[in-house]
Formats: C-alpha cells, sequence, structure tokens
C-alpha cells in the first residue's frame, strides 16, 4: 500500500544500515498524526495480514507485534522524539547483492526524479511511502511487519538529524587557508555529503 503525507525519521535508505547481529536493512521510521486520512485503510491491511496467516484466532492472539505503534516515542535518554498524537512504524527492506540496486528501495522526487543525495532525503522530510504489510512467524516472535518499495519526497522539512547540508550553515568566509583547486574538477556540497 501507500501512505501519503508522513514524515521521515531515522532514515537509512541510501546506504544500508545493521543493528547487532542483524543483516543489514534499508529503513526509515514514517510518522503521522492518529487522524491521518489512510489509518483505517492501514489497520485494516494489518488486520487482514493477520487473519490470512493465523485465521480468524488472530484477532484473539495478542502476542502478535503490530508495526503500527502510538506515540509518544522515548529514546533511551529519556527524550521524547515523537509527541502524543502521532503514530508510528518503521519500514524496511534488507541488503541483497542478488537484487537490483542491493534491493535498495525506490527514492524519487515529487516529478520522480532520482533521489541519490542525503541533502534530499532525510529525518524531517515529508514523504509518500509504499509497502507490502506482510506477517513474520519466528520461534521468538509472531506479527505483521512492514517491507518498503519505495520512498517519494514531496517537501524538505526541517532536518531533525542535527545534519547539514551546506558549509555556509556552519561557516562563514575567513581570512586563511585556501585549497588549490587549479587542475580539479569543482564538487558541490551535495556530492560531498554523499561521498561521506
Amino acid at each position: 500500500m501507500n501512505l501519503n503525507n508522513v514524515e521521515l525519521n531515522f532514515v537509512n535508505l541510501l546506504k544500508p544500515s545493521a543493528f547487532g547481529d542483524q543483516k543489514p536493512k534499508y529503513s526509515t521510521m514514517i510518522v503521522f498524526p492518529v487522524d491521518h486520512p489512510q489509518v483505517p485503510e492501514l489497520k485494516k491491511a494489518i488486520e487482514e495480514a493477520k487473519v490470512a496467516t493465523w485465521g480468524p484466532k488472530a484477532t484473539k492472539m495478542p502476542k502478535l507485534k503490530s508495526p503500527l505503534k502510538e506515540s509518544p516515542y522515548i529514546s533511551g535518554k529519556g527524550e521524547e522524539l515523537i509527541p502524543e498524537g502521532f503514530y508510528y512504524m518503521t519500514v524496511s527492506t534488507g541488503y541483497n547483492e542478488d537484487r537490483p540496486n542491493n534491493g535498495r528501495p525506490i527514492i524519487v522526487d515529487a516529478k520522480m526524479n532520482p533521489i541519490d543525495s542525503g541533502a534530499d532525503v532525510y529525518s524531517g522530510c515529508i514523504a509518500n511511502v509504499a509497502f507490502n504489510v506482510a506477517t513474520y512467524n519466528l520461534d521468538t516472535s509472531k506479527g505483521v511487519t512492514c517491507y518498503l518499495q519505495g520512498v517519494q519526497v514531496t517537501s524538505k522539512g526541517e532536518r531533525k538529524d542535527g545534519g547539514v547540508t551546506d558549509a555556509s550553515e556552519i561557516f562563514g568566509a575567513v581570512d586563511g587557508f585556501t585549497r588549490d583547486t587549479s587542475g580539479f574538477e569543482a564538487i558541490d556540497d551535495e556530492e560531498l555529503e554523499y561521498a561521506a
């Protein structure tokens, strides 16, 4: 399904990231108000996935995990990162060398131009997100998850990850060392950030 007009947080879309012993994944948390018009559709898709896997008894299985969580979201340091009144969930897809682009999800702008720079997709962007709702059935846990297919950035909001995209945001020109650029091709700030 597609969930439109959501905020991206904890963005790992251009490069996969691994936590602990887990395999690398491309992922992002999406945040949206509890009164978002697509909430009923999303909840229905989650319930239908449960019933398709575990049958009607799924409605009486409280230990089944759901990808949809209600705020507040508190960090490990005790900071309230998402206030009350919002839903949030993580959507992801695994890094896979056998898939096109190593499994990286499609990332485009509002006009369908490909995005490959951290200057254009980051925590704080507003986007439309496409994902598949599916179940998992492990020995340690069972539930529903969302496999990320693609992200369409529709608005570049204020960064929430503390990053900067332009040197002028943190520095001003001063007297002193100036790199000799003769014989070198110019590289813009966005290319430098992506290379880092």
